[in-house]
């Protein structure tokens, strides 16, 4: 008599996730379905209840089970709920119940430059750092400390923000794949990044992708900040290319039926009036890339644009990429910019 097949046990590595936002915990527990399904590990997730009084750390463990190539997968959860009077003790929980000789990435739901108890406790054991940019509420100083922690550690990290838009910096490689063309990008007078401004309960700063990509491009081309202002929500920054003065415009539109913080367009205008404008078509994973000089306008053609998160894609980012030097490039770009600029 034959049942269903017994479940096989299954590891890659090691993941630990900590948050301390009711809100962000909902979003990451979602994740961590995704993330066992492409990926099969095991998963701690910890979950401080800010707030809260009491003496509460509480552990419960379960089995989530997967088909993969005809074979049913289950990886284990491990939960951890905990007040902040009992948080110091969590490290003395999940360190004896990791899987012993994989790999172990932590997963840091909140801004990893504000003090924490168990940070550095639990970053000591991983090998991987990875956090959310987004969730910090000052860029300026996140920046600064994240540039000392990275020039102090040899742990690798990757932040989710400068992961989800390796789509954009493909792009534009694409697009701008000669010395000429990078000439042309070098020598711009204008820039222009349109994004989703519209906000939600998870997703507070949108402003943050398109900075990060902006800053970006002036780190690789060579571009010194000059000076930053706010025009009817736009921010403009001006810095000093080759070719004279260059000025960036991020231009806000309100689509709330789309990501926070999603690049819908990408523009360049040179001192000889030379433009590429790239949009993303709507709800399609494409882009239109239109090349006009002065007298002359080329075909224009449509490239593939990596939607991340309805992928794999995103997943292989965080885990097996890691920050560049350009990540590190354009942080020390971003602190130029006045903390009060950033607020």
């Amino acid at each position: 008599m034959s049942g269903a097949p017994t479940p096989l046990p299954a590891s890659l590595f090691n993941l630990i996730i900590y948050t301390n936002e009711p809100h962000r915990s909902s979003f990451m527990r979602g994740m961590v379905l995704k993330v066992m399904e492409k990926f099969p590990c095991r998963i701690i997730f910890i979950e401080e209840k800010r707030g809260e009084a009491g003496d509460l750390l509480k552990i419960d463990t379960s089995n989530a089970v997967f088909e993969q190539g005809g074979e049913a997968i289950a990886c284990d959860l491990i939960t951890i709920e905990t007040t902040p009077s009992r948080i110091e003790r969590v490290p003395f929980v999940v360190i004896p119940n990791l899987v012993p000789d994989l790999p172990i990435y932590l997963l840091w739901g909140q801004d990893p430059t504000v003090e924490n108890p168990i940070f550095k406790p639990l970053q000591k054991i991983a090998c991987k750092l990875i956090f959310d940019s987004e969730s910090t509420d000052n860029l300026y100083a996140f920046c600064k400390k994240m540039l000392h922690y990275m020039d102090h550690n040899t742990h690798e990290s990757m932040d989710t923000q400068w992961a989800a838009l390796s789509s954009w910096r493909d792009i534009i490689i694409q697009v701008f794949d000669s010395e000429a063309r990078i000439g042309i990008l070098r020598n711009s007078r204008k820039l222009r990044i349109s994004y989703n401004t519209s906000t939600n309960a998870l997703f507070h700063h949108p402003l943050v992708r398109s900075l990060f990509l902006q800053a970006w491009i002036a780190a690789r081309m060579g571009w010194h900040y000059q000076s930053s202002t706010r025009d009817n929500a736009r921010f403009i920054i001006h810095y000093q290319g080759p070719a004279g003065e260059v000025e960036v415009q991020l231009i806000p539109e309100s689509r709330p039926e789309l990501n926070p913080g999603r690049i819908f367009s990408f523009y360049t205008e040179s001192g000889e009036g030379e433009v590429t404008d790239i949009k993303r078509l709507p709800e399609q994973s494409k882009v239109v890339v239109k090349i006009s000089k002065a007298d002359a306008c080329d075909m224009p053609y449509v490239l593939p644009i990596k939607d991340l998160f309805k992928s794999s894609t995103f997943m292989r980012e965080v885990f097996y990429r890691r920050c560049s030097s350009h990540y590190h490039q354009m942080l020390r770009n971003i602190i130029h910019i006045p903390q009060e600029a950033l607020k």
